[in-house]
Order: C-alpha cells, then sequence, then structure tokens
C-alpha cells in the first residue's frame, strides 16, 4: 500500500512538471491555422507559419480581394512525411455574397521547428494556382439580358441601346439648330 501510494506522489509530480505535456502537432495546427483564417484572423493564422509576415501579406490581400462573407474548411487528409513533416490536404469554401461560392482543394506542408509546428508559408496555401508575387482578383461579370422569343424563334423583347437627352430650351438657344444637330450624330 505505501509503495501504490509513493508511486501515485511521484507521478503527480513528474505530471506537474510537464514531463507528459505535449506540444500541438500537425493536426492541431492545421486545424488552428484553418480557424483562424475561417474567422478572419489573418494576423493569427499568419503566426501560425515559418513566414508570418509573407503569410499575412499575402492572406490580407486575398481576403481583401474576395470580400468573403465566410469560409468554411475541411481537413481532408494530413500526410506524415518523416517525423518532422506532414502535408495537409484542405478543403476551403468562400462564401463570397449572393449566394455565390468558390470551392477548391489546397495542399501545404506543415513543418517541426523545435518543439512546435508551423504551416510552412507559399502562396499555394491561399490557392494551389497562386505563385509568389502574384495576386488574385474578383470581377463580376453581367451578362446582357436574353432575348424574348416566341414559339417560332422569333425576337420579341431584344436588349437595345436607349439614349435619353433632356433639352432646356432656354439654356439650349437656337432650339431648331439644336435638333437638327442631335439627328445628324
Amino acid at each position: 500500500m505505501r509503495l501504490l501510494a509513493t508511486i501515485t506522489v511521484v507521478l503527480v509530480t513528474v505530471s506537474g512538471c510537464g514531463l507528459f505535456k505535449s506540444e500541438p502537432g500537425a493536426p492541431e495546427i492545421t486545424n488552428d491555422f484553418l480557424a483562424k483564417l475561417a474567422s478572419g484572423d489573418v494576423q493569427g493564422a499568419a503566426g501560425l507559419t515559418d513566414n508570418p509576415n509573407e503569410a499575412k501579406d499575402t492572406l490580407e490581400k486575398f481576403r481583401g480581394a474576395l470580400k468573403p462573407e465566410g469560409l468554411t474548411s475541411k481537413v481532408d487528409q494530413i500526410r506524415k512525411n518523416g517525423e518532422t513533416a506532414s502535408e495537409a490536404s484542405v478543403s476551403l469554401d468562400w462564401d463570397l455574397g449572393k449566394n455565390r461560392h468558390w470551392t477548391y482543394s489546397t495542399k501545404f506542408d506543415v513543418r517541426q521547428e523545435g518543439d512546435t509546428w508551423k504551416v510552412h508559408w507559399a502562396s499555394s496555401v491561399a490557392h494551389p494556382k497562386l505563385a509568389a508575387q502574384q495576386s488574385i482578383r474578383l470581377t463580376e461579370l453581367k451578362p446582357d439580358p436574353a432575348p424574348v422569343l416566341d414559339r417560332d424563334g422569333t425576337p420579341l423583347l431584344a436588349p437595345e441601346r436607349v439614349v435619353s437627352v433632356l433639352l432646356v430650351a432656354k439654356e439650349a438657344g437656337d432650339v431648331a439648330a439644336v435638333s437638327k444637330a442631335s439627328r445628324t450624330r
């Protein structure tokens, strides 16, 4: 009984000293990075990388261009590459508002530096086709209105250019000359 009590006291004492404490590994860092990115905490996400200044700059520009209403992320797989490196495969779904979503998958390395794990920063962490010194831009393209056709395909309504002109007679001077000049153009 005395031996059991001694072992318990030693274990409690040793565990309090940090012997059993473990630092976050690749899965935890990957999840933390994605959670901070999704919440808009660019500074926090960048701080989990091995190049926080470049990561912060790229992620700020990326989020600034997209102006997302939200981001959903999912870790698809984390594959170990030896004892001090892993590759994370993740899916990102950016909510761009107006019922628009941009979804893609990307991969990045998570590496151990001493006792801590860090996301190895490259622009491709943000998007797989984004290279160093490149940026992203969101452009909204509005299509021309579709024509309204009858059952035989004959246009009933079609887009056309309309020009409105406001003529203030008092300021125009010779109204007849202005009217004639506007018809000849």
